[in-house]
């Protein structure tokens, strides 16, 4: 069996994850979806109870018969919830996530120096002597790895230069 999972279109509502109809724009992703998926054999689509989401189905697989008109919605598909804010705009949710982000890397490189420890050196270190050790160490594929962050010196001062 082949299971294909596919999110819903852009939904029509700037609050958050309200049970809303899909948006112009959504209409026209699942019409997009629905050309990507037609050269694949698909037997039952199974959607959530949202509304967005069964829309996305009935477009995007409109002209395959019964495969519609059969749509087995699901309560345990549905997306996360998110409490309390349920329903606010989405520039405050935005904002909310921003603040709960600087607020845990503030306490990440506050918790790094109180230990007196280097975590992104040492990460560095690490990554350099068991995952990726430089070109001429006896294994191949040498080379750095960085998350979240552009390449930089081996003490991992990069760490804090986060990519766009």
């Amino acid at each position: 069996m082949i299971l294909y999972l596919i999110r819903h279109g852009r939904q029509n509502s700037p609050l958050c994850n309200l049970d809303v109809p899909l948006s112009d724009a959504g209409k026209r992703q699942a019409e997009l979806l629905g050309k990507r998926m037609a050269g694949y054999p698909v037997d039952v689509l199974y959607t959530s109870h949202l509304v967005r989401a069964e829309e996305t189905g009935r477009i995007a697989f409109r002209g395959r018969g019964s495969l519609v008109e059969d749509i087995q919605i699901r309560e345990g598909l549905s997306e996360m919830d998110f409490g309390s804010l349920t329903g606010v705009e989405d520039s405050v949710l935005k904002d909310y996530y921003r603040k709960y982000y600087d607020k845990q890397l503030h306490l990440f490189r506050e918790e790094s120096h109180r230990r007196g420890g280097n975590v992104a050196g040492a990460a560095g270190a690490l990554c350099r002597r068991v995952l990726c050790p430089a070109p001429g160490d006896g294994v191949p594929g040498g080379g750095e790895w960085h998350h979240g962050a552009v390449p930089s010196d081996a003490g991992g001062a990069g760490m804090d230069q986060r990519l766009p």
